[in-house]
């Protein structure tokens, strides 16, 4: 019935062997951290090469960033100013005093909301959370809202990029009225 022999089938099963420093898996795991540290190392030469590449461009031609940025709004702007100029001056002027206004209201709300952080800046409002946070930790209730201030923070950096292209249509619009004699 068993092909095995008897003294085969009694023998216990051999125990698992330890590895000399006492874990059955070191080697493995010695193997795998060897990996993670080469794979680590590697990013690291990476970015280091990287960033080498970019700070040597920057420091050969160190204005290459703002005139490319530039170039990408003439390059944005350029049809949109030539339209502008077949237009109307009072037209003009109308659209500007509305931009502005909706500018200045856009900005204000979200001033209302996190305050003016183009004022205070992000990283001292940031420093005024946490020492508000610190004081009001020991309010439960509090401690449930604290967290909703540095996402006002965070939404109010993100939208002030939108406020920049506000005032980027806005020199764009009175650009087109200086090229507009009046009437």
């Amino acid at each position: 019935m068993h092909s095995l022999p008897l003294d085969a089938r009694t023998r216990p099963a051999p125990a698992l062997r330890l590895s000399p420093s006492g874990f059955p898996l070191a080697g493995t795991f010695f193997a795998i951290s060897v990996l993670v540290l080469l794979l680590y190392m590697t990013s690291l030469l990476l970015e280091i090469v990287g960033g080498w590449s970019f700070f040597n461009t920057l420091r050969k031609t160190p204005f290459a960033p703002l005139f490319s940025a530039i170039e990408d709004a003439l390059i944005a702007d350029l049809p949109a100013g030539n339209r502008l100029v077949l237009c109307e001056r009072a037209a003009i002027e109308y659209v500007l005093i509305q931009y502005r206004h909706e500018r200045c209201a856009f900005e204000k709300r979200g001033a209302m909301i996190a305050g003016a952080l183009d004022k205070v800046g992000f990283f001292p409002a940031i420093a005024a959370f946490v020492a508000l946070a610190l004081t009001l930790w020991s309010n439960v209730w509090a401690r449930e809202l604290v967290f909703a201030i540095p996402a006002f923070y965070f939404m109010n950096f993100i939208v002030y990029g939108l406020t920049q292209e506000m005032d980027r249509v806005i020199a764009l619009l009175e650009y087109s009225l200086e090229c507009i004699k009046p009437a």
